[in-house]
């Protein structure tokens, strides 16, 4: 005996028939089906996002009623369109296209696409908000909704191209064998382009254009700059410039890390060498004039490195600006700050480095210091002195002095003197008389006169270390204006500053304003020691507020005129199409 299934059993004895009835052909029309709606599930975040921002946003802009003052990077059209091959779009793809198979009238397939497509997103949607920390009752209700009322706008677009792309597909190919094949490339081509229009939507509505930027920090100012990692040494903006005198530079290092290498470069050129030891010297570029106190000595040296084994951290530089050439190399990344003395009109600027490079090419002599201190922060309640050991490398030959100083506090701390170096280098060991906070070396390569001049460079000094301050101080203005500047690919900054944002002024400024910039800039240095940085900015924003303008609040009313009557024509004849396809409710063509 037989029973004829009842209403509410045939939907599923439809949809049980249509998976045990599936052909070849009807795999096809699932795989091309779900490819196609995959393509339109794209387009449900940014609707969403477009929407919940007109409904529920406290701006009266789009854009910043959704996503705030972030700058987004929107995506390509190519990264648009085929991420609708990612996992979880495909997988809601077949989904969907699994239930439509058992759905043959446009009433069914709005419902199944409603519940199956709906109820996938929404708990996309929960587990996100659970995974992200954000979960709640308001969002997981307001997500639900979005959801479900978008598959039920998804629904009525597959029910219009189902419907369509079955009758391309009959009148182009009436085969059984192939009929599928075209109904699914039809649905993907009106998927595809549905898809792509929204994209430029979107594109019109949400993405930051970038801007012409013109930012003049003026001295004070303090920040952090990147270049990219496909830029040059030689192209990259300096803040310390090439070719400053380097009796004005210093390298303050807490690491400790500091090692002095220098090496004769011509073999026509000799030099003398002589080292001074120093104690309790807290300016290190002030001991450039200082007199010696039994300097050691050696004559006619090749190579000289000096080090501490504690870790050098401090170094200046005493040398002839006018012979010589300072370049500071330092990674990608750096903060800096810009100085300047009104009372003697000279400039500063200092960065903080992670890992650099220090060096110093020149004609004429070459000295230099390198200290340490002799107070080792045992706990945070205690400290105490301990001997430091210096190590002075000449043309091979080694030399190790180990410096002691005697334990107590008192002015003799940062009291700069002279210590004896001659007796040290012969003992091996110096012993001194007071306590002292600071040791260091003073290291002088004098060169012998010669009767021809060189026309390069006869020695270079080299200084490397892994972090630290390195300043240069006393620079007049035509020494930074002069300096030529370089590449930034990204700038954070804090200080007083004029803003041009395409050639118009953005406000006036105050000592707390804080900026923010990537892209494709340069930075120099003009008059009275303002650091310029100009360019193209992909994202600019001014104490946390977007500068960078959508096409839609950049007035371009004629794009909005060609969208607005492209979305109006297409949503008509959508919502014509489909009251006609429920009114009827016929089945689908096969």
């Amino acid at each position: 005996m037989t029973s004829n299934p009842s209403p509410n059993t045939g939907w599923a004895c439809s949809f049980a028939r249509s998976l045990a009835g599936f052909s070849r052909a009807k795999s096809l029309a699932t795989v091309l089906l779900s490819t196609a709606i995959a393509e339109l599930i794209l387009v449900g975040p940014l609707l969403q996002k477009l929407v919940s921002g007109i409904l529920n946003g406290d701006s009266a802009t789009i854009y910043t009623a959704a996503w705030g003052q972030t700058v987004i990077q929107y995506p390509s059209l190519a990264q648009w369109f085929f991420g609708a091959f990612a996992p979880i779009a495909l997988g809601a793809g077949l989904i969907v296209a699994l239930a439509l198979r058992a759905a043959e009238t446009p009433r069914m397939a709005l419902g199944v696409v409603t519940l199956a497509a709906g109820t996938f997103l929404s708990v996309g949607d929960l587990i996100g908000l659970y995974v992200g920390g954000t979960l709640s009752w308001d969002a997981a209700i307001e997500a639900a909704a979005f959801d479900y009322l978008g598959a039920a706008f998804l629904g009525s677009i597959i029910v219009v191209i189902r419907a369509a792309s079955a009758s391309i597909a009959t009148s182009l190919e009436p085969s059984s064998a192939k009929h599928a094949f075209v109904s699914g490339c039809s649905a993907i081509l009106m998927c595809g382009g549905a898809s792509v229009f929204a994209y430029y939507l979107g594109d019109f509505f949400f993405r930051p254009l970038p801007v012409q930027m013109d930012l003049r920090l003026t001295p004070g100012a303090r920040g952090s700059i990147a270049t990219d990692k496909a830029t040059k040494e030689e192209d990259a903006f300096k803040v310390i410039p090439r070719g400053v005198d380097p009796n004005n530079v210093r390298w303050d290092s807490p690491d400790g890390n500091l090692l002095a290498d220098w090496s004769a470069s011509s073999d026509k050129a000799h030099f003398d060498l002589s080292v001074d030891l120093f104690s309790g010297c807290m300016v290190p570029s002030a001991l450039g004039e200082k007199k010696p106190t039994n300097s050691f000595r050696l004559q006619d040296v090749k190579r000289v490195s000096v080090s501490f084994a504690q870790g050098a951290k401090s170094l200046a530089i005493y040398g002839s600006g006018r012979t010589g050439e300072l370049t500071v190399d330092r990674g990608n990344v750096a903060q800096y700050g810009i100085d300047r003395d009104d009372a003697t009109k000279k400039n500063s600027v200092w960065e903080f480095v992670d890992e650099a490079s220090l060096e110093y090419s020149s004609r004429d002599d070459v000295a230099f210091y390198l200290g340490t201190y002799t107070i080792d922060m045992a706990d945070e309640d205690t400290a105490e002195i301990q001997p430091v050991s210096l190590h002075v490398e000449a043309d091979g030959k080694p030399y190790e002095i180990v410096i002691d100083a005697p334990a107590g506090m008192s002015d003799t701390l940062i009291s700069c003197k002279g210590v004896s170096a001659a007796r040290a280098f012969r003992r091996g060991s110096a012993k001194l008389p007071k306590a002292s906070a600071t040791v260091g070396a003073r290291v002088t390569l004098k060169s012998r006169p010669v009767p021809f001049i060189f026309r390069t460079a006869t020695s270079s000094l080299k200084i490397t270390g892994t972090s630290g301050w390195v300043a240069a101080s006393e620079l007049d203005d035509d020494v930074l204006e002069k300096s030529s500047g370089g590449k930034i690919w990204f700038t954070a900054a804090k200080g007083d500053a004029g803003l041009e944002v395409n050639g118009t002024a953005d406000g006036s400024s105050k000592s707390t304003d804080e900026y923010y910039a990537f892209g494709d800039l340069h930075g120099e240095y003009e008059k009275e020691g303002r650091l310029h940085i100009s360019g193209t900015a992909e994202v600019l924003q001014k104490n946390g507020i977007r500068r960078n303008p959508t096409k839609f609040e950049g007035g371009l009313s004629g794009q909005l005129a060609l969208i607005g009557g492209v979305l109006v024509t297409a949503l008509s004849t959508l919502v014509v199409t489909f009251r006609k396809l429920i009114a009827t409710n016929a089945a689908f063509d096969p």
